[in-house]
């Protein structure tokens, strides 16, 4: 919208009317009027240049609003999201521990085969065998 287009369009509204009718009752000139207009048009456009400033200001201060908004969504998210990926990362490592563990307690207190493995194995597979005939 240019300032300068509104600001005569206002001034035509407000001051035509009343201009027009002092020059038809001779109570103006034509010149005289017209440059009345002109400083309507002038003050018009100054006041809409300083209204369209500030819709802009406040569409400036909007969109900071909501780019913050979006941003702070975001950081929650992401936030959110870490801290799944943090307790995953733990049971899993709890997981590969208790692994660990139990195949260490296998280790050191086995000396046959543990339950549900396959019968020749564990550290003694083989010692007490019989070749087949």
């Amino acid at each position: 919208m240019n300032p300068v287009v509104v600001g005569g369009a206002i001034a035509a509204v407000l001051a035509g009317p009343p201009l027009y009718s002092l020059v038809q009752n001779g109570q103006m000139d034509g010149t005289n009027a017209l440059v009345r207009g002109l400083l309507v048009a002038a003050v018009c456009t100054v006041g809409v240049t300083y209204i369209m400033k500030l819709m802009d200001g406040y569409q400036q201060e909007w969109d900071r609003k909501e780019r913050r908004q979006t941003l702070l969504v975001a950081i929650a998210e992401a936030e959110e999201a870490a801290q799944r990926r943090a307790e995953a990362v733990a049971q899993a490592a709890a997981a590969v521990q208790a692994q660990a563990q139990a195949k260490r307690a296998g280790q050191a207190g086995a000396s046959g085969p543990s339950p549900g493995s396959p019968p020749n194995s564990g550290p003694n597979a083989g010692a007490n065998t019989r070749p087949l005939s």
